[in-house]
C-alpha cells in the first residue's frame, strides 16, 4: 500500500509491504519506519514511489524527493529478521567484570628479558640506492 494519510495526528505518506515469511508462511505487514510528511491543503499533489532492483526506493512528493531508503533495512518489523535473537532471560553473572582489559597481577617478564633488545633480521639487505646521509638527516628531524 502506498499513498498519503491525513487522518489524525500521525499523518504522512504510507508505504506498507505485505511479506510472506519464508519460514512460518505467515503474511506480515512491513511499515516504513520514517514516513515523509503529507500535505494538508486543498491542492492536488502527486505521490510517486520508485522501487529499484537493488532493493532501494525513493518517494517523490510533487516531483521532489520526500524520502528514500532500503527495502531490507528501513521497515518495521524488518524484512530480514536479525541473525541474533535476543534472549529475554539472559543476564550477566553476579561476578561479571565490565573492564575491557584486566591487569594480571601475577604476570612477570621472563628472567632473560632485555628491555632495549633489538633482534636483527639475518635476511635483511640494505637497498643499493640507500642514502646513509639522507637517512641520518631524517632521524634528526623526527
Amino acid at each position: 500500500m502506498f499513498g498519503p494519510d491525513t487522518c489524525g495526528s500521525k499523518s504522512g505518506v504510507h508505504f506498507i509491504i505485505r511479506h510472506v515469511n519464508p519460514v512460518s508462511k505467515e503474511v506480515e505487514e512491513k511499515h516504513l519506519k520514517t514516513r515523509p510528511a503529507s500535505f494538508h491543503d486543498e491542492l492536488t499533489h502527486i505521490y510517486t514511489l520508485i522501487i529499484r532492483p537493488d532493493n532501494t526506493f525513493t518517494i517523490l512528493v510533487d516531483g521532489e524527493e520526500g524520502g528514500s531508503g532500503n527495502l531490507l533495512e528501513d521497515f518495521k518489523p524488518p524484512v530480514n529478521p536479525s541473525k541474533i535473537i535476543d534472549d529475554p532471560n539472559d543476564k550477566k553473572p553476579s561476578d561479571w567484570v565490565d573492564e575491557e582489559e584486566i591487569l594480571d597481577l601475577e604476570a612477570t617478564k621472563p628472567a632473560n628479558w632485555v628491555e632495549d633488545a633489538v633482534i636483527p633480521d639475518p635476511s635483511a639487505v640494505k637497498p643499493d640506492d640507500w642514502d646513509d646521509e639522507e637517512a641520518w638527516k631524517l632521524s634528526l628531524i623526527l
